[in-house]
């Protein structure tokens, strides 16, 4: 970790202690170009977040504490106002992420971003080759395209990382997807749990990797992972879920939130039972509200509690709402993620 990343470490651990609002991903539009199998926006209608409504939610935000800002979708670039809401935020001193899948950039973006330079582009790439890039976006020419927008970004000096979802349709580009980052020498991150669409239906599931491939991939891409499971299995008591702790460790309503393109805030972007309409309350109030999320405690339901494989599990306590579409399972395990876990013991107890 560099200087300047410890530093905004600090600033987020002073912020969790307080409870300040300083971070907040918008999901400007749920319109987007492509239409990826995998997508957990797709069927739920296509909102974008009108100007005028990001401009008095984001003075709000900013009054509080808030910056860092992530711009999202649906497709970012998409939204009619993209180069107004964009540059508002940014003069308005905003340090601003902005999340794209590539396709739209184009010089007049790409002079924008210079004039006000964005803290990152993280743009999602889905394959390695044209054949890959069409069956999951359904265009042709998406591949090249996205590609010549990255490298055009990059030429011009901007902060572009690329990350990937891998899934079924994809999962053997991987290798290839990471050496194209790394011949860019730029950072790269993938996942591989997909989310079910935010109306609770799950044809998207579908696309999802088994945990056995899923194990396959991690070792083949980080052979070490192997001691680090060995290191921590059994896990300690320390690290073991208990029915005391809080059901919510991340920055969700401590430092963090979400903004929905219908205006909608949440503690974030899944935790669809915590909307709160900035059209009829304030910032001030509806932080104040998720408060009460801070205090819940961890699910005494839940097979997590006292979990020996704790530090080979990666669970957020939000999958098993997402999974189930119901409160009840807030902080639940999830199929996926005990499947995962085990798989992960196998591995030590067979080496």
């Amino acid at each position: 970790m560099n200087a300047k990343e410890s530093k905004i470490g600090t600033i987020f651990d002073i912020a969790k202690a307080t409870r300040t609002p300083i971070s907040c991903s918008i999901e400007l539009t749920q319109n987007c170009n492509f239409r990826c199998p995998h997508c957990f926006i797709q069927g739920i209608g296509y909102k974008s977040l009108p100007y005028e409504k990001f401009v008095n939610f984001i003075d709000q935000f900013q009054s509080r504490g808030g910056l860092f800002i992530t711009l999202t979708g649906g497709e970012v670039l998409m939204h009619p106002n993209f180069i107004e809401i964009y540059s508002y935020a940014c003069k308005k001193g905003l340090a601003v992420t902005v999340f794209t899948n590539g396709y739209l950039v184009n010089e007049n973006i790409v002079n924008i971003f210079k004039l006000l330079p964005p803290r990152k582009i993280e743009i999602s790439i889905y394959g390695a080759n044209n054949d890959t890039y069409e069956k999951i976006s359904s265009k042709a020419d998406a591949y090249s395209k996205v590609r010549n927008n990255i490298e055009l970004l990059i030429n011009n000096g901007l902060n572009v990382h690329l990350k990937t979802t891998l899934f079924q349709q994809n999962y053997g580009d991987f290798f290839a997807i990471k050496k194209y980052a790394t011949d860019l020498k730029i950072p790269f991150r993938y996942d591989f749990k997909l989310m079910p669409k935010r109306n609770g239906e799950k044809s998207n599931m579908s696309c999802q990797l088994s945990s056995t491939k899923i194990i396959d991939l991690e070792l083949e891409e980080s052979p070490q992972k192997h001691e680090l499971w060995r290191n921590n299995y059994p896990s300690d008591e320390k690290y073991r879920m208990k029915v005391s702790d809080s059901l919510f460790n991340c920055g969700a309503a401590r430092y963090s939130c979400f903004l929905s393109s219908q205006n909608q805030l949440r503690i974030c972007a899944s935790a669809t039972f915590s909307s709160k309409d900035m059209d009829s309350m304030s910032f001030d109030e509806a932080w104040k509200d998720f408060e009460k999320y801070t205090k819940l405690l961890a699910n005494k339901s839940s097979k997590c509690i006292d979990c020996e494989k704790a530090k080979v599990c990666d669970i957020c306590p939000i999958w098993g709402y997402m999974i189930h579409n119901d409160v009840e399972y807030l902080g639940r395990e999830t199929e996926l993620h005990c499947s995962l876990a085990d798989e992960r013991v196998r591995v030590i107890e067979n080496a």
